[in-house]
């Protein structure tokens, strides 16, 4: 499976639990929750990250409109130095093709800060196999490659002809946590550019409808600004107060002005787009119905 966030594409696997979710690296993706998941026939889907943690650098991703059939996981405390393993990736090099590769297993190796076990393997790592697993015999996935950077920023020796797989046992402890939509991002806060000027803003209030309903508590409404020069930007509000005031929201969406002014806003809640879209428009106030299907 691979994942493509912007201009990045890595692998991932497709889990059993919860059923049609990939899990792949959370530190290669965007800020925004929106993806795009592509089978290795080809078959395209928009992929919503439902929970994050760059400082674990796991994500896991809802398959929109599809359901799609998941790996599970095998005991990886029951391996031996040695055992064998097929590591599976979409790496550039193979031209968008998948990749298997024959590997076996050195010594286990454990973060004591982070608890993070990780698994060697004997093939060298390849950009773009970052997310994809490695199976035993059986099918079962043993754990999720790594980049090296960040086995290596964890104070682990690497080396550029190794493999490196955070353990199955380890993602079961973290995928609790990413169910529950828990996102923990490692981003640097940016510069201010004084030629850019200062940040604007656009509120929105309207109601919000999901199928002809008011969504439940705790539903999250996403506002997406979609620029090509400059990167999209996201923000979200929770919508407790949807439920409580009859489906209304309100929704500020901040800006610099003259890098998005005009730019198409597109709504979201769940990776469903909404049937309505706006523009950026510099201390405006818009009333806006969402309807989404």
């Amino acid at each position: 499976m691979k994942v493509i966030s912007g201009a990045t594409t890595i692998s991932g696997m497709v889990v059993k639990d919860p059923a049609s979710h990939v899990l792949t690296a959370s530190k290669n993706l965007g800020a925004g929750p929106l993806v795009t998941i592509q089978t290795g026939a080809g078959q395209t889907y928009n992929g919503w990250i439902v929970g994050r943690d760059d400082n674990k650098n796991l994500a896991l991703i809802k398959v929109v409109g599809a359901t799609l059939p998941g790996i599970g996981w095998g005991d990886t405390f029951a391996l031996e130095t040695g055992s064998e393993m097929l590591s599976l990736g979409y790496p550039l090099s193979s031209e968008g093709k998948l990749l298997a590769a024959n590997a076996k297993l050195a010594a286990a190796q454990q973060d004591l800060k982070t608890g993070l076990r990780f698994l060697p393997l004997d093939v060298p790592h390849r950009t773009g196999n970052t997310g994809g697993p490695a199976v035993n015999r059986q099918g079962q996935a043993m754990g999720i490659s790594m980049e090296p950077l960040f086995v290596q920023g964890l104070g682990i020796p690497v080396s550029a002809s190794v493999v490196y797989l955070l353990s199955s046992d380890s993602i079961l402890e973290l995928l609790p946590l990413l169910k529950q939509g828990v996102v923990e991002m490692a981003r640097p806060t940016p510069t201010p550019n004084p030629a850019f000027g200062p940040p604007s803003y656009t509120t929105f209030q309207g109601t919000v409808k999901v199928g002809g309903n008011v969504p439940p508590a705790g539903t999250v409404l996403y506002a997406r600004m979609v620029s090509t020069g400059y990167g999209d930007v996201w923000v979200s509000t929770k919508s407790e107060e949807v439920v409580k005031t009859a489906g209304a929201y309100y929704l500020t969406v901040n800006a610099i002005a003259s890098l998005y002014g005009g730019v198409p806003i597109e709504f979201y809640i769940s990776g469903v787009k909404a049937n309505e879209t706006s523009s950026f428009q510099q201390g405006e106030a818009v009333n806006l119905n969402l309807t989404f299907p």
